[in-house]
């Protein structure tokens, strides 16, 4: 009988350890893996081997669909009776972009999100059934602080982040309910991200109706500016561009900054590297603003221009280029300085 191998269980060592197991093992530790930390991490392994190939065929124009294997195994732990849900819900996450990248010599955001949204789509497709059920199953009628309530709502509204993409009229309908009938911060702000996140006439509401309820509380706020901030539409630049002169937005207030231009530049790769550099030169006005003003926001915010030799030729030019408006600065500050010459040295 062959056997598989489930190493270092419980996370009982503080190692990197390179195991090479086949697509078929990792899908099998995924779906029957006892140890919680190993079905996730071979969740996670099988997750960027089969991205990174989809990646690498759509780039030679060769789309493919998610593998048989992985599905079977989404599939099994979708079906698992008593799995603790919070687990289930992360086993069943692809990774993000931003890992990914991490993984790649050389970065294309565009295939990277794609293929990733692509993937989404299509297990929202085969398995709108059971998220919808399951998405039933874990409502909860009051708000409950513990291990049982939290993993319901992990996995209730990782249904929804699947489910919206499919964008129809019950589906938009289900995240505008929850978000109106939510008796806590997670739901309310997993609904109205979900909601910015695709094309619908929904969001200007519900976006209006989040910032007169929460105006008062600024960390909430931040949360409002990073949902916007990160969603991974066309129209997001233009949109980061007005909530820039948005009355609650203050460029001198760290939080904020952080919240709009940081989150832009740092967790929307596929906006903020838009081909023609409208994000980078947004990045740089900022940068120059915050010199004076801050000059240690201002030197953590330039940072994503000194990553430039990981893109491709075009996206390098434009990034270096940007940062040459920096660097000629007259009063460019030492904190600033330090991060950008550093960046453009070859």
């Amino acid at each position: 009988v062959p056997v598989v191998p489930s190493v270092l269980r419980d996370f009982s060592a503080p190692v990197k350890l390179k195991l090479s197991l086949a697509d078929d093992d990792l899908a099998f530790l995924m779906a029957h893996d006892g140890d919680e930390f190993n079905r996730w991490n071979a969740a996670q392994q099988l997750g960027v081997n089969v991205l990174l190939h989809m990646i690498e065929a759509y780039k030679k124009g060769h789309p493919e669909k998610l593998p048989p294997g992985y599905l079977t195994a989404f599939s099994n732990v979708l079906s698992a009776s008593g799995a603790d849900k919070a687990l289930m819900a992360r086993v069943l996450t692809l990774p993000d972009e931003d890992y990914l990248a991490e993984l790649m010599p050389y970065i294309d955001v565009d295939s990277i999100h794609m293929v990733r949204e692509s993937a989404c789509r299509e297990i929202a497709e085969k398995f709108q059934p059971s998220f919808q059920k399951l998405y039933a199953e874990n409502q909860q009628a009051s708000y409950l602080f513990n291990s049982a309530a939290i993993g319901k709502r992990c996995l209730k509204n990782m249904c929804l982040n699947y489910l919206v993409r499919l964008n129809t009229d019950t589906i938009r309908k289900m995240a505008v309910t929850q978000y109106y009938k939510a008796n806590n911060m997670s739901d309310q702000i997993t609904a109205l991200r979900a909601l910015v996140h695709i094309e619908c006439d929904e969001k200007t509401e519900i976006l209006h109706h989040f910032y007169e309820k929460w105006r008062a509380d600024s960390l909430v706020i931040d949360k409002w500016f990073m949902v916007q901030a990160t969603a991974s539409l066309p129209s997001t630049l233009n949109q980061v561009e007005k909530l820039l002169h948005h009355e609650a937005f203050d460029i001198t207030v760290p939080n904020r900054a952080r919240a709009l231009i940081g989150a832009f530049s740092q967790s929307n790769p596929v906006c903020f590297h838009e081909s023609t550099g409208r994000g980078y030169r947004l990045l740089t006005d900022a940068v120059m603003k915050l010199n004076t003003i801050n000059p240690q926001i201002a030197a953590r915010l330039v940072s994503p221009l000194i990553q430039w030799r990981r893109y491709d030729a075009s996206r390098q030019r434009l990034m270096k280029a940007q940062l040459g408006h920096i660097a000629a600065m007259p009063d460019l500050s030492r904190d600033v300085y330090e991060i950008v010459n550093r960046g453009l040295q070859t």
